[in-house]
């Protein structure tokens, strides 16, 4: 992967964009990225509403909760032979809907995501789709479009102190935006050192 992709996110830089963003991502901060095809994307932290949430999926009913299917035998085989291939990448099928998604078991065990969801904003034509993840263990996320382009989230583990609500995201844009796999790779640097590093560490 290109080194282009390693990006911990910075202080959040006022733009034309994030100056213009629709009304559900006011109030809401972003940082810059770069994806591997070298095309700006923006990443950060949302807060999940209490009926935007999959924990308070039972008492509400415009939120589309989905579980995938638990994978078979083959299932689990396409996935390790993906790992062996293509260097950790676990293929999946993200198409662009509106929906929480829960990861099956063979999936959450090798990226620790727990569920996601992807939006497509037609109003936002600067980054026009959106990937959350709910995530259950501090790493760097990458995921890789139908295009082929790729994009990294680092989650430190300092939101988790804000509750299960919490998910990690990117606004990107892209001809092909399905996400078609995901990899996860423990922090090279001691977690303990980035916990003590400052605003860098919001994410």
């Amino acid at each position: 992967m290109s080194d282009k992709t390693d990006h911990t996110p910075q202080p959040p830089k006022h733009t034309s964009a994030t100056d213009g963003a629709p009304k559900d991502r006011e109030g809401m901060e972003f940082s810059d990225a770069i994806s591997s095809n070298g095309i700006t994307y923006q990443v950060g932290v949302k807060v999940l509403d209490a009926g935007d949430s999959p924990a308070s999926a039972s008492a509400t009913t415009h939120v589309d909760i989905e579980s995938e299917p638990h994978p078979s035998d083959d299932a689990s085989h396409t996935v390790r032979a993906f790992r062996l291939g293509d260097s950790d990448w676990v293929p999946v099928e993200w198409p662009i809907e509106t929906r929480h998604v829960y990861t099956p078991p063979d999936v959450f065990a090798e990226t620790h995501i727990r569920f996601y969801t992807t939006k497509h904003d037609r109003y936002a034509w600067i980054y026009p789709y959106e990937v959350q993840v709910s995530t259950a263990r501090p790493g760097k996320y990458m995921f890789r479009d139908a295009e082929g382009d790729e994009y990294s989230l680092h989650v430190t583990g300092a939101t988790y102190f804000l509750g299960p609500n919490v998910v990690n995201l990117f606004h990107y844009n892209s001809k092909q935006p399905e996400i078609r796999a995901v990899r996860y790779q423990v922090f090279e640097t001691d977690y303990a050192d980035l916990l003590t590093d400052s605003a860098e560490m919001r994410y």
